[in-house]
């Protein structure tokens, strides 16, 4: 079953281009930035299972914590969002601000 936390779908990154945005986003982040990049996809998604699914496809769990532990212990209170995805993606490739038509239009 789907849970929506935000008010605003159409506002949001697809699963689609938040694929393309981890695909330029090292799978083994240090443990805050990996907590950040969860925040950010649950965030965009709004959609616990999908969130997961997208995440664990992305990155194998950190040590103990798994990846919807984490989810989990937000409560639906995610601090993070696409600015964060596209900044993790920016270090690691810079032409990941545009493609796979992913375009970061809130810088």
């Amino acid at each position: 079953m789907k849970k929506a936390f935000h008010n605003y779908p159409d506002k949001h990154l697809s699963s689609e281009e938040i694929e393309v945005l981890l695909s330029y986003i090292t799978p083994e982040p240090s443990y805050n930035d990996w907590i950040r990049i969860i925040s950010a996809v649950c965030h965009e998604i709004g959609d616990e299972e999908e969130a997961e699914r997208l995440l664990t496809n992305w990155s194998p769990d950190y040590g103990t914590k798994t990846t919807m532990d984490v989810i989990r212990s937000f409560h639906g209170a995610y601090r993070c969002s696409a600015g964060t995805l596209f900044y993790f993606a920016k270090q690691n490739n810079r032409s990941a601000w545009t493609r796979g038509g992913v375009r970061n239009e809130r810088a």
